[in-house]
């Protein structure tokens, strides 16, 4: 905790790099695939996995 340096969070728009979204949603859930792919990679990031090696 003592060594973080705060620092800007950035964005695509802080880039001019446009989104992309997916045309194709085989699961139905209303959210395209690359979406759900990007939010599950997430959600697993979030977990703090440890992998043993």
């Amino acid at each position: 905790m003592l060594n973080y340096i705060p620092h800007k969070m950035y964005s695509n728009e802080d880039f001019n790099i446009k989104t992309y979204t997916s045309s194709i949603d085989k699961d139905n859930d209303g959210i395209d695939d690359q979406t759900d792919i990007l939010n599950n990679v997430y959600e697993y990031i979030a977990t703090k996995p440890k992998y043993i090696i």
